[in-house]
Parts: structure tokens; C-alpha cells; sequence
């Protein structure tokens, strides 16, 4: 009898699995850094191709300058060598060549033709010129003098009036203020008691102080609406301003010496 065969059981293993996953990593990791250094080696083949170009380039132009320039030379030079054959032609080089051909006749049968060119050729200084007709001095004529125009003077400006301001506004606020300091006056009562905070001369804040405490208050505001009144360069809104300052500024401190006695009877 055959029996089957068991298959063998396979037991899991920690280790083999995290040694495949490093395995993987690093196979991974070479491959970016074989990718990263064959991208490199490409920018670098780049700049060198680019490099080469320029070079190429600009020895290209280099000889083609030094080729314009050498033509330009022969140009020249050629130019310079065809005026000076066609120079030394004139000056005396056919005449050695017909010395050469007839044995030195064309020098003495060239003196008579000059000598006859010179006796033919006109005598153009011989003719006068006409004499020249005197010419009539011009008529003067009379240049009428223009009289000088009067121009008249621009007369100064008139100086404009400064707008009237109306003060009255300025005047009113400050009596306003000085009505309310009466009336403050007249309802504020000194408290009989007041109570001081431990080991100081500073008021508490406490239900017998609050009527102290809103009359010092009220008489901040009214300090305040003095300076927000606007005297528009008037003395006499000045004036009428600062009397009403020095006013509440004594009143204020008439209640610091009431509070400073009130302080050391006790």
C-alpha cells in the first residue's frame, strides 16, 4: 500500500521576510543612483558638446576674418601694382620700347611732334577780358523812425481780504464749559468719609469715594473740551480759554488739599 505524501509545513519567518525587504531597498537604491550618476554623466556630455559648438563656432569666424582680411590685402596689393604699370608706362616705358624696336629713332622723331604740338596750340592769354562797367552807387533811401508805443504798467494787485472767520462757535464752547463747571459745583457735595487704600494716600475706590471720584472725572472732561476748542489766531478766544483752564485747574486742586487734610486727621 502507498501512503500520500504529507507536504512539508513551512514555518514563517520574520527575519527572512525583513532580510528581503532590505534586499529590495538596496537594489532599489542602486538603481536611483545609477540612474542619478547616468544623468549627470548626460548634462556633462551636454556641456561639453555645447562647449565644443561655441569653440567651433567662433574659430570659424576667426577664419573667415582672416580670410576677408588676406583678400582685402591682395585686393589692394593688386590695385597698388596696376597704377604703378600703368605710372611707369606713361613716364617713359614705351618710349625705351621703341628705342629698342628702331634704335632709338622714336626719341629724336618725338621732339618735332612736340615741337609742332607746341607751335599749333593757341594762345589763350593773348584775349582780353572786357573791362568792367562802374557800377551806380544804390539811391539811399529814407528809413521812417516807429515812436516808441507807451506800454502801460500793470498796476498792482489789490490784496485779497481774508474771509471773516465767525469766532462766535469759539465763544459759546467755552461758556458752555464754564456753565457746566457752575453746575457741577452747585450738586457736588465733599463726601464726610473717605477711604484710602492700605499704607497710601490714594483714594479706593469704594461706594463713599464714587462721588468724589465722578467730580474729579467730570472735570478731566471739561479740561478736555477747552483744548478742543479752536481760537482761529484770536487773542481774546485765547484768553477767555485760559482763564477757564486756570478756573477748573483750581478747583482740582482745592479737592487734593480737602483730601491731604482729611488724610492727616486721620
Amino acid at each position: 500500500m502507498f501512503t500520500r505524501a504529507q507536504p512539508a509545513s513551512r514555518f514563517y519567518n520574520p527575519y527572512e521576510e525583513l532580510a528581503m525587504q532590505q534586499e529590495l531597498q538596496r537594489r532599489r537604491q542602486v538603481e536611483a543612483y545609477l540612474r542619478r550618476q547616468h544623468e549627470a554623466e548626460e548634462i556633462e556630455r551636454r556641456r561639453h558638446e555645447y562647449a565644443a559648438a561655441v569653440r567651433a563656432e567662433y574659430e570659424r569666424r576667426q577664419r573667415a576674418e582672416l580670410e576677408r582680411r588676406r583678400q582685402a590685402e591682395l585686393q589692394r596689393r593688386r590695385q597698388a601694382h596696376q597704377g604703378r604699370g600703368r605710372h611707369s608706362m606713361y613716364d617713359g616705358g614705351l618710349e625705351s620700347l621703341f628705342d629698342g624696336l628702331y634704335g632709338g629713332q622714336s626719341s629724336r622723331q618725338a621732339r618735332p611732334w612736340s615741337h609742332m604740338h607746341e607751335a599749333h596750340q593757341p594762345n589763350f592769354t593773348t584775349r582780353k577780358s572786357p573791362a568792367p562797367t562802374p557800377s551806380r552807387d544804390p539811391v539811399s533811401t529814407p528809413v521812417p523812425v516807429s515812436t516808441p508805443v507807451p506800454v502801460p504798467t500793470p498796476t498792482d494787485p489789490k490784496p485779497e481780504e481774508e474771509p471773516q472767520i465767525d469766532t462766535a462757535p469759539s465763544h459759546a464752547a467755552i461758556q458752555s464749559v464754564l456753565s457746566s463747571l457752575t453746575a457741577l459745583q452747585s450738586e457736588f457735595t465733599f463726601p464726610t468719609q473717605l477711604d484710602f487704600q492700605p499704607g497710601s494716600s490714594k483714594l479706593a475706590y469704594t461706594p463713599d469715594n464714587a462721588p468724589l471720584h465722578g467730580y474729579e472725572h467730570a472735570l478731566t472732561g471739561l479740561l478736555t473740551k477747552l483744548d478742543a476748542v479752536e481760537s482761529y489766531g484770536d487773542g481774546e478766544i485765547r484768553r477767555a480759554r485760559k482763564e477757564a483752564v486756570k478756573t477748573i485747574e483750581k478747583e482740582l486742586e482745592r479737592l487734593d488739599e480737602m483730601k491731604l487734610c482729611i488724610t492727616t486727621s486721620t
